[in-house]
């Protein structure tokens, strides 16, 4: 449990009976994303509204709101698969065609959900939509606009 010592604007003392105490600042919140400072180390929050589970860094945690203005927040690991475990370190996102790259729909830390478009490759004339194989984050780009990419090339790294 998650217990509001302090507040001042965007910045929070919270305390945790493990954690001890921490400082909390509140960077930018955008829609259902929210950038974190936990003492000082950057935290990527994305709440996904319909299953209850946040997203931390890529690391989904369920959420359950307790005792309002007492406790803040209890959390607790989401339930996943061992596919799901044993992606912690993200997984390379390849290209299964040689091209150029006409658009790249996602940035690092965007949440993505399974079949959406993440990258859009112009290939023998032709504009071929690459999807996310499943859900997640995205730890790193590594193609930009307009780069020629070769068959089996590494994109993207999901979480």
């Amino acid at each position: 449990d998650l217990k509001l010592v302090e507040s001042s604007r965007n910045l929070y003392l919270v305390e945790d009976e493990k954690l001890g105490t921490m400082k909390v600042k509140v960077v930018n919140i955008d829609d259902n994303k929210v950038e974190l400072l936990v003492n000082e180390k950057k935290y990527n929050v994305f709440l996904d509204r319909s299953s209850k589970i946040i997203y931390v860094n890529g690391t989904p945690l369920r959420l359950l709101i307790t005792k309002a203005g007492k406790f803040l927040a209890k959390f607790s690991h989401a339930a996943t698969s061992t596919k799901s475990r044993n992606l912690s370190e993200g997984k390379p996102v390849v290209t299964p065609i040689s091209g150029r790259i006409v658009s790249l729909k996602v940035k690092e830390n965007d949440y993505v959900r399974k079949d959406d478009v993440i990258v859009i490759i112009e290939s023998m004339k032709m504009l071929n939509e690459i999807r996310a194989p499943f859900e997640g984050v995205v730890l790193r780009v590594n193609v930009a606009e307009g780069d020629m990419v070769k068959k089996g090339q590494e994109l993207l790294v999901l979480k």
